[in-house]
């Protein structure tokens, strides 16, 4: 069984566009079947409409069609959980959605640099970990 994250909004997208930096290593990692990523039709739902944000179309400038590609890569390969698990643990009861995906798959770590999941550190032995702490100290460990 390889070890199953649940990575944030932030990660998915600028992993999804930014192939070097921390977030990119991660993606490729799931890419590569090193890693398995969990999320969930809320965690979509919200990927899909921040990537509508002009702030991030300016970054990446996908068009409707590679949006539309990239979430359905993610339901398509990401473990997707059931989504029948609520959770109120977050200071934002948005990030919530996180932990309950995590709950749902038993996954080891939720990968973010949102200071709301970061401040739980952990949850039901999920650890909240930075995407450069989980690369770093994760990651490299178990790619060989």
């Amino acid at each position: 069984m390889s070890l199953i994250i649940v990575p944030d909004t932030h990660v998915l997208i600028s992993g999804g566009t930014i192939s070097s930096s921390y977030t990119g290593q991660i993606i490729s990692a799931w890419r590569k079947g090193t890693i398995d990523i969990a999320t969930s039709d809320p965690i979509l739902r919200e990927v899909r409409q921040v990537l509508d944000y002009p702030a991030i179309e300016k970054i990446n400038h996908w068009k409707s069609e590679d949006k539309d590609g990239f979430i359905r890569d993610l339901r398509g390969s990401a473990i997707l959980a059931a989504g029948n698990s609520s959770v109120s643990i977050s200071k934002d009861p948005k990030d919530d959605i996180f932990f309950a995906c995590a709950l749902e798959v038993g996954a080891e770590y939720i990968v973010s640099k949102d200071r709301h999941l970061l401040d739980v550190e952990s949850y039901f032995g999920t650890v909240v970990v930075k995407p450069g702490y989980f690369v770093e100290q994760v990651l490299r460990k178990i790619k060989i």
